[in-house]
């Protein structure tokens, strides 16, 4: 769904409450979790890097090669 981001339904079918897409990282709308890569969420508190999940950097400034789960990152 275009809408709400959910699988399962088009979004001329969506009955979502806001019909809107809601980041469940950040809280921001206009974008998923999976596509997020704010540095602060709305509330002004630094988030993990979405990229490796380690504190003090954002995605766009990480070189790790193991995220904090010991997954190999591909892609830097």
């Amino acid at each position: 769904c275009f809408k709400c981001g959910k699988y399962g339904h088009f979004a001329n079918a969506c009955d979502h409450r806001y019909n809107k897409m809601r980041c469940e990282r950040c809280g921001r709308d206009s974008h998923l979790e999976d596509n997020c890569y704010a540095t602060f969420d709305k509330d002004g508190e630094m988030l993990d890097c979405a990229r490796c999940g380690r504190d003090s950097h954002c995605a766009d400034e990480c070189y790790a090669q193991y995220d904090v789960n010991g997954r190999r990152l591909h892609g830097y």
